[in-house]
């Protein structure tokens, strides 16, 4: 099971905070890179340890500008090493002509992983609602491997009826 922290910071808070606002949020992230994200982690862990939940300290929280092209910016935040299923690696806040993404690199449940499959990771769109659409697509985890992956979802493969 997802630690609460980890999974209520990616799917809760920066999904939200992404989807309320993109282009302030993409402001914030350009402007002042990590600090608008730190204070994010920081008030969700204040969130959990006030239920009880382990507060986790924000090792390895950046981010990167990526340009996917095709009128795509990306910002992509790396997030604390995942331990549990569905906690992510990466998290790609994509601005598109037509729409804001907010798509996740995300590590399997210990039961849906091959061990020939360590090292690899789960793509997923997830709306502005908290709905979540499985791209069916294993990625390494790797940056470089997951922007590709996040380019060619944004611009070329993705199934007709996703916005």
């Amino acid at each position: 099971m997802a630690r609460t922290h980890h999974y209520e910071f990616v799917y809760n808070a920066l999904r939200r905070a992404f989807f309320d606002d993109p282009d302030r949020m993409f402001a914030a992230l350009t402007a002042r890179r990590e600090r608008p994200l730190l204070a994010l982690w920081n008030d969700m862990g204040e969130l959990v340890a006030a239920l009880g939940e382990p507060r986790l300290k924000p090792i390895g929280l950046k981010t990167m500008l990526v340009n996917l092209g095709h009128e795509h910016a990306c910002v992509l935040v790396m997030l604390p090493q995942p331990t549990e299923g569905f906690e992510a690696y990466y998290v790609a806040l994509v601005a598109g002509p037509n729409a804001s993404e907010f798509v996740t690199l995300q590590k399997p449940l210990a039961a849906e992983v091959d061990p020939s499959d360590a090292g690899y990771g789960e793509l997923w769109e997830w709306t502005a609602d908290g709905s979540a659409l499985d791209v069916r697509v294993e990625v390494a985890v790797t940056v470089s491997e997951f922007v590709s992956a996040v380019r060619d979802y944004v611009t070329t493969h993705k199934p007709a009826g996703v916005r």
